[in-house]
């Protein structure tokens, strides 16, 4: 349907998206929480979860008037602060 109806399909999508960066924010703040007796960076995992949350409901207020062109910035944003806390997870394993 998104290649008949762009516009539809593009607000779907972004509905979708935006309950999963609050539900992934969300869960991600309570496996922060729930390792930080356990991982020394737990505080990155939080801040990104935090993040991801905040811009779901960033995503969320302003629905559907940005949808066509916040849904690409968020989840890029998102992205790269998962991959940066990655990284500095793995850093602290190793």
């Amino acid at each position: 349907d998104l290649v008949f109806k762009p516009l539809e399909g593009t607000i779907t999508l972004t509905f979708l998206v935006v309950i999963w960066m609050v539900i992934d924010g969300l869960l991600g703040v309570t496996a922060a929480i729930s390792m930080r007796k356990t991982v020394d960076s737990w505080k990155w995992a939080l801040g990104s979860s935090l993040a991801t949350a905040a811009l779901g409901v960033a995503l969320w207020q302003d629905f559907p008037t940005s949808a066509s062109w916040l849904l690409g910035v968020y989840a890029g944003i998102a992205l790269v602060l998962r991959g940066v806390v990655s990284i500095m997870m793995r850093q602290a394993v190793a």
